[in-house]
C-alpha cells in the first residue's frame, strides 16, 4: 500500500497521548518518531509497504501485583515494508490503564509506551540462490529490539535486544508464517522500595535467554465476507533471578485477532478498515510467578485501519 501524507501526523498524535501523561516519556517518544522517519525515508527502495493504526479495548487485562482485572485503551501504529534483502517491522503502542493500575504521581490510570523494531534479512535474497526446501520458502536472520516506559510505581524502562535465525514458510499470497529462535537480552529498571534495599538492584541486567517466536497472518473468506486471522506466540525460557533475587519462570505470550473487512462490507475500499475480536493469553508475565496478576486471559475488541 502507498504511504499516505497523514502517516507522520498520525504517529505524532499517538505519541502525544503519552507525552501529556508523563513528561519523562519524551525520550522514548522522540526515538519512536525518529525510527518512523527512517522506515519511510527512501520510498523508492521499497518493494511494498503497509501502514496501520489500531484501537483495542478490554477490561480483562492483568498486571503483576494487582488482584483485580484492569481495563486498557490501546492505540498502536504499525509500519511494515519490504526491500531487496528483507523487510522491516516497526510498532509504536500507547496503552492507557484504568485506576486499578494507577500512575505513580496521581490516582489516574498509568500510561505505557511500547516500541518494537524487527529486521528480517533474507539469506536467499543476499545469496541470489534458492535455499527453500519442503514447506520452507526462505531462511534468514531476525534482529531487533523492544523499548518501553510506564509511569507507574514500578517505573520500568525495558530495553530488550534479540537476534537469531528465522524460517519463512511457503504460504499462499497475502499470508505469512514465520518461526524464529532468538537470543534475548533484557535490561530494565525497578522503582519499587524492595528494589532499593541494599543487595538488590533498581537497574538490572537479566540473564540472556532463548526466545521462541512465531508470527502469522492468514486471509479467511466466509462466503462474501473477507476476514483475516493474525497474531503471534512467544515462549521465553527465562533464566536467573529478578531485581530482588526471585527465580524467573518461563514466560508464554499469545495474541491473536480475527478481523473482518467492514470497509468492503459497507461498499468502500477493500483491505482498509477492519473490525473484530482479539484474545491475549499470558502466563508468568515478565517472568514473575506466585503473585497476583501474572496470568492473563483477555478477550478484546479491535478496530484497525490500513493506509
Amino acid at each position: 500500500m502507498r504511504m499516505s501524507g497523514v502517516v507522520l501526523p498520525t504517529v505524532r498524535r499517538v505519541l502525544t497521548v503519552s507525552l501529556q501523561a508523563e513528561v519523562a516519556a519524551a525520550t522514548t517518544a522522540r526515538l519512536v518518531l525518529w525510527l518512523s522517519c527512517l522506515c519511510v525515508a527512501d520510498v523508492s527502495a521499497l518493494q511494498w509497504q503497509d501502514n496501520s493504526v489500531s484501537y483495542t479495548y478490554s477490561n480483562q487485562f492483568t498486571e503483576p501485583g494487582i488482584r483485580e482485572k484492569v481495563a486498557k485503551h490501546i492505540v498502536e501504529y504499525v509500519h511494515v515494508n519490504s526491500y531487496r534483502y528483507g523487510n522491516n517491522l516497526f510498532r509504536a503502542k500507547v496503552m492507557r490503564s484504568d485506576k486499578k493500575d494507577p500512575a505513580d504521581s496521581d490516582d489516574k490510570g498509568a500510561t505505557e509506551v511500547y516500541v518494537v523494531y524487527r529486521h528480517f534479512l533474507s539469506f536467499e535474497a543476499v545469496s541470489g540462490k534458492s535455499i527453500g526446501f519442503g514447506p520452507i520458502s526462505d531462511i534468514g536472520l531476525t534482529a531487533g529490539f523492544d523499548l518501553n516506559y510506564k509511569n507507574n510505581a514500578f517505573n520500568p524502562r525495558k530495553r530488550l535486544f534479540v537476534a537469531g535465525p528465522t524460517l519463512a514458510f511457503d504460504v499462499p499470497r497475502r499470508s505469512l508464517l514465520r518461526l524464529s529462535l532468538l537470543a534475548a537480552k533484557e535490561f530494565n529498571h525497578c522503582g519499587l522500595p524492595p528494589c532499593q534495599v541494599p543487595g538488590n538492584s533498581t537497574d538490572y541486567e537479566f540473564d540472556t535467554f532463548p526466545l521462541l517466536f512465531a508470527g502469522w497472518r492468514f486471509p479467511l473468506r466466509l462466503g462474501d465476507v473477507a476476514s483475516k486471522v493474525e497474531g503471534f506466540a512467544a515462549k521465553g525460557y527465562r533464566r536467573g533471578t529478578d531485581y530482588v533475587g526471585n527465580k524467573l519462570a518461563h514466560e508464554t505470550l499469545v495474541r491473536i485477532a480475527w478481523l473482518f473487512d467492514i470497509g468492503a462490507l459497507a461498499g468502500g475500499q477493500r483491505n482498509a478498515l477492519f473490525a473484530g475480536i482479539g484474545y491475549e493469553y499470558w502466563r508468568n508475565k515478565y517472568g514473575a510467578s506466585d503473585v497476583p496478576g501474572t496470568d492473563t486471559d483477555a478477550p478484546a475488541l479491535q478496530l484497525k485501519w490500513h493506509f
